[in-house]
This record gives C-alpha cells, structure tokens and sequence, in this order.
C-alpha cells in the first residue's frame, strides 16, 4: 500500500510517501532436506527508549533477543521554542558469529534557535515460531 500527501505552504512545498506491509500468519518454507516446514505463529514486539531533554537528543532501542530487527521509528517532543530536527533514524546491524543487539538510533537537533528536546526511539522485532 502507497499513499502520498502534498502539502503547499508560502515557504515549501513537500511530499511525504507512506509504505505499510503485511505478513500471513501461516508461512511455509524448506528445510535442508526439502520437506516443509510450517510457521504457525508470528510474533512482533516493540521496545522503546527516551532521551533526556538536550539540544542534539538521541536515543536507542533494542530488540529483545530472539527477534529479528524488522523496523523502527522516533517521536520528537518539543519542550518550548521553534522544536527539533529529526534527522537520523538508523538500524543498527552487525554481522559477527556471536550473538549482536539489533538496535534502532534516531537523532534529533535544534536549528538556529537552542531548544531541548526529548526523543523517543522504536524497535520492531519479529519472531517466527515453527509449527513442527
């Protein structure tokens, strides 16, 4: 699904395009010796975290362990004055043998203007659980 919004102010005008997806809560896939095998059951969790009030305020999350990193997202809250930039929202993915956190970090700054801000930060996981 796509949607898109036009906006048009004396300043700027921009677009903002949003994607949301799905996913069957019965999948099926192979195993190494070609049998299926059948996912009964999909699990998502979201974590959060929050920074303390700062003119470049950051904050990471983290997916709890088990679940895979599948998305994520942040919310600037202004305390006062002209609010905050965000400007930074990063999966964090490591490729490494050993078990690595899969985190979301997301940034945000004033402009101009010193305004401290907070930010909340959103991690998505998912789990898929085997019905064998």
């Amino acid at each position: 699904m796509e949607s898109t919004f036009n906006r048009c102010t004396s300043f700027r005008s921009f677009v903002l395009t949003v994607y949301a997806a799905g996913i069957q809560t019965d999948l099926t896939t192979k195993d190494q010796a070609g049998h299926n095998v059948y996912f009964r059951t999909v699990t998502t969790t979201f974590q959060s975290a929050i920074s303390s009030a700062k003119s470049h305020p950051f904050s990471t999350a983290n997916v709890l362990p088990g679940y895979a990193l599948c998305g994520g997202g942040a919310h600037v809250h202004h305390t006062f004055g002209v609010g905050n930039f965000l400007y930074s929202l990063e999966p964090t993915l490591t490729q490494s043998d050993e078990p690595t956190p899969q985190t979301f970090t997301a940034r945000s700054k004033d402009h101009i203007n010193p305004d401290p801000s907070i930010i909340d930060t959103y991690a998505m996981g998912i789990k898929l659980y085997s019905s064998v």
